[in-house]
């Protein structure tokens, strides 16, 4: 596997599009869960998305992270292939929590993972500088997002949120909580057809990411 060096501050030699073809040779679901909403975040959305944080100073080399949500492993994973030090892996699926350690086997990284099979609202204090979260999206179950947005509010680290670009609660619940919201990037997310009711071969929706900065790092400095 092709690893990749940091320059100064935080510009990194790395092209885009090999960072994408190693995500995208992970492992995804066997049998994906309607009722968890489980999809592939496609890799070259992955990529742009690690890319991008670490374009901005919240990921660097040496950095926690924390997945959130992390299905597969192609969000923290993908951020321990760029250069971070471990990665705090959260899901309630125990098959995707089998399926994301393989995938760490199959990239040498296993020892940079730490896997937890948890229920988000059991996710307590995490030693970590970042979070990466692409939660449901509630279009099975409305509110499915709300727990994941309790968590990152309760962890109160620098976060990194993709979600549907139809949404518009998403700004508003975290600038009533103080924090600082910055919409990075919309681009297109591959569904795949995945399953029963995709009736096309290929569907796809728009997704935004999000930057969400807690409070304390967001107010300003009044010394």
């Amino acid at each position: 596997m092709q690893r990749y060096e940091f320059r100064a501050g935080t510009a990194v030699n790395m092209k885009l599009k090999h960072l994408a073809i190693e995500i995208s040779r992970l492992n995804g679901f066997n049998n994906p869960k309607i009722e968890l909403e489980q999809y592939i975040t496609p890799g070259d959305l992955a990529a742009r998305w690690i890319l991008t944080t670490a374009r901005l100073g919240d990921l660097e080399q040496g950095s926690k992270v924390l997945d959130l949500g992390c299905g597969t492993g192609v969000l923290g994973l993908g951020a321990l292939i760029f250069g971070a030090s471990s990665a705090t892996m959260v899901d309630v699926d125990d098959d995707a929590i089998d399926i994301m350690l393989e995938n760490a086997r199959s990239l040498g990284v296993e020892g940079k993972v730490v896997p937890m099979c948890e229920e988000i609202t059991n996710v307590g204090n995490i030693e970590a500088d970042l979070v990466l979260c692409n939660p449901p999206w509630g279009k099975q179950k409305h509110g499915a997002d709300s727990k994941f947005i309790k968590s990152i509010k309760n962890l109160c680290l620098p976060t990194y949120l993709l979600h549907s670009s139809s949404a518009r609660h998403v700004e508003a619940e975290f600038l009533r909580s103080g924090w600082q919201v910055q919409k990075l990037l919309t681009l297109p997310f591959d569904l795949g057809a995945v399953y029963p009711h995709h009736t096309r071969r290929r569907m796809s929706t728009d997704a935004t990411l999000w930057r969400l900065t807690p409070p304390w790092l967001s107010a300003p400095d009044r010394s």
